[in-house]
Formats: C-alpha cells, sequence, structure tokens
C-alpha cells in the first residue's frame, strides 16, 4: 500500500514537473510579445507618424543669418512653434520642453530643442536669440520671411493666424511639438496635455526600436 502511494506521488511530481516547465516555455514567447507590443505603443501615435517632412526649408537663424532648417538638424530634434510674446501657452510648453530634454541627457539620449516663431512680423532673429536663452542655452530660435514662414508651417502641418489687427496682437497657433530625425522624418508629435515623463519616455522608447530596426 506504501508502495503504491510512493508510485502515485512520484507520478504527480512529474506531471508538476513537466507542467512547469511547459509554463516556463509558453510564457517566454508571450513576456517577448508583450514586450513588443509595448515599444510598437510608442510608434501608433497618429497617421502622420513616419511621414516624411521637406526641410529644406531657407529660413533666419537668430544670430541673423540664413540658414537652411535641414542643415541646423541634429539626430534627433523636437521641434515647436510659437512665438515670443505669447503670454502663457509658448512658455508653458518650451518650458516642459526643456525639462523633457533633461530628463533624456540624463539617460544619455541626446535632443536638440527648435522653436520656430509663427510671427515673423515681431520675431527678429535679435528677439529670439534673447527669447530662447531665457529658456535654455540649446533652445535654437528660427524666423523668417513671412513667405518662409508660409513655407515651414505648411510642412509641419500649422495653423496660426492672427487675432486682431492691432500692434499687440495675440496669434492662435496649433501646439504640437514634433520629434524629427536628421532625415525629416516625423516619428512623433507631442499634445500639450503630454507631460514632460511622458515625452522623454516615449522618444526614448522610439530612439531605441528606431535603433534596433
Amino acid at each position: 500500500m506504501n508502495d503504491n502511494i510512493k508510485v502515485q506521488q512520484s507520478k504527480i511530481r512529474i506531471i508538476i514537473i513537466f507542467s512547469l516547465i511547459s509554463l516556463i516555455g509558453l510564457s517566454i514567447p508571450l513576456i517577448n510579445y508583450f514586450y513588443k507590443y509595448e515599444v510598437a505603443e510608442c510608434l501608433r501615435s497618429s497617421k502622420f507618424v513616419n511621414k516624411k517632412i521637406d526641410i529644406d526649408i531657407p529660413l533666419i537663424y537668430e544670430d541673423g543669418n540664413n540658414v537652411v532648417l535641414s542643415n541646423l538638424l541634429d539626430k534627433y530634434n523636437l521641434i515647436y512653434f510659437g512665438y515670443s510674446f505669447c503670454p502663457d501657452v509658448c512658455p508653458i510648453d518650451l518650458g516642459r520642453n526643456i525639462e523633457a530634454i533633461e530628463l533624456l541627457g540624463e539617460r544619455s539620449v541626446g535632443v536638440l530643442p527648435i522653436f520656430i516663431t509663427v510671427d515673423p512680423e515681431r520675431d527678429t532673429a535679435e528677439r529670439l536669440n534673447e527669447y530662447t536663452d531665457l529658456f535654455d542655452y540649446r533652445l535654437l530660435g528660427l524666423t523668417g520671411t513671412e513667405d518662409q514662414i508660409k513655407v515651414a508651417k505648411k510642412n509641419f502641418m500649422v495653423f496660426s493666424a492672427k487675432n486682431n489687427s492691432t500692434t499687440n496682437y495675440l496669434v492662435d497657433h496649433s501646439t504640437f511639438s514634433y520629434l524629427v530625425n536628421q532625415s525629416g522624418q516625423l516619428l512623433k508629435y507631442f499634445k500639450r496635455k503630454d507631460t514632460p515623463q511622458y515625452i522623454t519616455d516615449q522618444i526614448e522608447c522610439l530612439i531605441k526600436n528606431e535603433n534596433n530596426t
């Protein structure tokens, strides 16, 4: 009787061991699947992701020299369109972008912040030079002629319009921040509600994914 019990116990142990081995074998592809899903999630923000943008746009750098945007771009760039007379939205968004870039720097990920004005009438190169320095020494300011800025806005799908005709006018404008690589590929855009931590995590994820493909 005792021998039968021992045999049954041995069979149960063998069944348990094989069950555990099977579970481990099944869990590895599942873990890989969910890892890939998590990485892939950062690529699926909208239909515009991976859109190729024409970045051969002549503009005026904040030092007053004529430049072409494509010649300024680093490997990865976080581009924001706004204007220096903006009372609240632009300073908050630019400050958030700089905070995200600081966090990325702690993770050894380099991203260049760029500010392109939608108000070239008032945003001279000299003014932008002073304005960008208020946020961070790395922030590059770009202005241009009315026609040049129109081209830049069109290429990045940016909306802007004066809301009155007085001297101290405000400018209504879209507030996306664009993550663009050196070849002009739009990797992702960020909305106003996105936090510095979210932007940092998404950019790190995107760069890792791009480097692994």
